[in-house]
């Protein structure tokens, strides 16, 4: 991510690398916009990213365009390393509502979740 651009800037930049060619800039607005919603990220739309030197948006958001930046190019694969990982539980179930709703269009969706309390669980039932 370009520090100095805004979350929809950028997602305008990926789509236009990432979409076909074939695609009109209205077309690919509206698909950044339909992400955008669906990630619960429209009211950041046009915050700057920012970088550690310049204040921009919050580790949460960023990790939530960094999936943005995969769902703008309407994956049929998507694969997830910890995307929840440091975000609050709002924010998690925002991005796991989004996951969700991506599968639901025809993509498939694989994250890996590490957790110490998932694991005790696992644990205690196959000790059963």
């Amino acid at each position: 991510m370009h520090d100095d651009l805004t979350v929809k800037e950028t997602l305008l930049m990926y789509s236009g690398l990432r979409l076909p060619s074939t695609l009109t800039r209205a077309e690919r607005i509206a698909i950044v916009a339909d992400v955008m919603s669906v990630l619960d990220i429209r009211e950041i739309s046009h915050s700057v990213i920012g970088s550690v030197e310049k204040r921009g948006i919050s580790g949460g958001q960023r990790k939530r365009v960094n999936i943005a930046i995969e769902m703008v190019a309407d994956p049929s694969l998507l694969f997830l390393d910890e995307p929840t990982s440091g975000l609050d539980s709002n924010t998690s179930y925002s991005v796991l509502t989004a996951l969700k709703k991506l599968s639901r269009k025809g993509a498939n969706v694989s994250y890996l979740f590490l957790s110490a309390l998932f694991l005790r669980i696992c644990a205690n039932n196959s000790i059963k």
